[in-house]
């Protein structure tokens, strides 16, 4: 197996006549809280894991171009926007993985590696999508929502959803793996805090000869 974690265009020899691909899109990211000026506490929701999508046994040509596209993972908005960024779409010439979605001020993203989760709830963890169907390697998950008021963080879905901020706590939301869900930001007032939510994470392209 070959993975590709930065988008090129490669070839093929004529030993190869045809490949399995699997394709991991980019995760979605988290929102911000909104504002905590009219609000005693708020928190965004965490980003959808990008799908995971097995393609087996495509026909190759040898020596023609084929382009490799990584999705991006969404990007964590900057302060003030309530609406997460989707995650990029990963490809293989015709074939494609989707991203998953940003998140929605307090509503989670949904993803085909898992939704994201709502203000102080836990991202969707990955448990059926894995590479090549083998049951053992898994990407995405979805990103865990900010935490609202005194509670601890809330975990991202596994294996790489990120899990959400809590101002309370004086938390940020952790960093995204391979396909995951970004998590969500978190406002506190009583104590004037206010910390981040994250990206999504970057896609994966994964070529079996």
């Amino acid at each position: 197996t070959i993975e590709i974690s930065t988008s090129k265009a490669i070839k093929f020899s004529t030993a190869t006549s045809a490949v399995d691909v699997c394709l991991v899109g980019g995760g979605g990211s988290g929102a911000p809280s909104v504002s905590a000026a009219t609000w005693h506490s708020t928190a965004g929701g965490g980003g959808g894991g990008g799908d995971v999508v097995n393609y087996y046994n495509i026909p190759i040509t040898p020596n023609k171009s084929y382009q490799v596209i990584v999705g991006a993972g969404g990007e964590y908005p900057v302060t003030g926007y309530v609406v997460g960024s989707s995650g990029g779409d990963s490809k293989f010439d015709t074939y494609k993985a989707s991203g998953g979605n940003g998140a929605s001020e307090r509503t989670g993203g949904s993803g085909g590696g898992g939704n994201g989760g709502s203000a102080g709830n836990a991202g969707i963890s990955n448990t059926t999508k894995s590479r090549f169907d083998d049951g053992v390697t898994f990407y995405s998950g979805g990103g865990a929502g900010g935490q609202t008021g005194t509670s601890d963080v809330a975990l991202g879905g596994s294996p790489n959803g990120a899990n959400g901020a809590s101002a309370y706590y004086g938390k940020d939301a952790t960093m995204a793996g391979i396909g995951g869900g970004g998590g969500g930001g978190s406002a506190y007032t009583d104590s004037y805090a206010i910390k981040s939510g994250s990206s999504g994470g970057n896609g994966l392209v994964v070529i079996r000869l």
